[in-house]
Parts: structure tokens; sequence; C-alpha cells
């Protein structure tokens, strides 16, 4: 007798069970689909409504920034370093008219130098 998870020559439920585990998570969450833009040049963002290539915005929801500061001799403070966590949904917009680009989200994550 074999293990639940445990897969046998020619069973496609147990090698099914054992690609949709790795490392205690689901297979879709380790394993996500980047969306890459047909814009000219290839993989450049273009809103489909306003046809907007310039101007995105991204939101982000639920999010702690925490800034570390220098005093300097005269009492002013100088911002020496600053790290960001996200903890809710990100939205990646269009600019200019508003419409959700979501999906070209990680592409843009990608792209940003």
């Amino acid at each position: 007798m074999r293990n639940p998870g445990e897969a046998v020559a020619g069973d496609n439920e147990g090698q099914r069970a054992r690609m949709t585990v790795y490392a205690g998570k689901g297979y879709s969450d380790c394993m996500k689909k980047v969306h890459i833009p047909a814009g000219e040049p290839a993989g450049r963002i273009s809103c489909r409504k306003c046809g907007n290539t310039r101007n995105f915005v991204e939101i982000a929801e639920n999010v702690l920034v925490t800034t570390r500061y220098s005093q300097n001799s005269d009492g002013s403070f100088t911002p020496e370093d600053n790290d960001t966590e996200v903890f809710g949904a990100v939205q990646f917009i269009c600019g200019q008219c508003g419409e959700d680009l979501s999906r070209y989200h990680a592409h843009f994550l990608e792209m940003s130098f």
C-alpha cells in the first residue's frame, strides 16, 4: 500500500498531487504568470482604452514605510535609509484614464530599473 501523495508509474493523480505541492504552497502560488504586453517595441505597455504609453500609477494598500534619519548639527534631519513593506493588494493603472492594467504589474516590476 502507498501513501496518498505518493506517485507510481502511470498514476496521473499522484503526479498531479506531487506537482501541485511546492514548499507547502500550491503550484499556482509559486509560479505566477507574467503577462507581457504586445506594444511596440515588444513588451512596451500600452493602455488599450486610451493608448497611453508613458504615464502609469502603482497603488499599494496597507503599506509600512520605515525611514531612518540622522540629525544634523543645526538640528535639521537628513533621511539616510528607507524601507517599504506592502501587506495589501497592489494595482497598476493607466496614469491618464485610470484603466486597470494590473495584469502587467509583474512585467512592470521586471522592467523597473
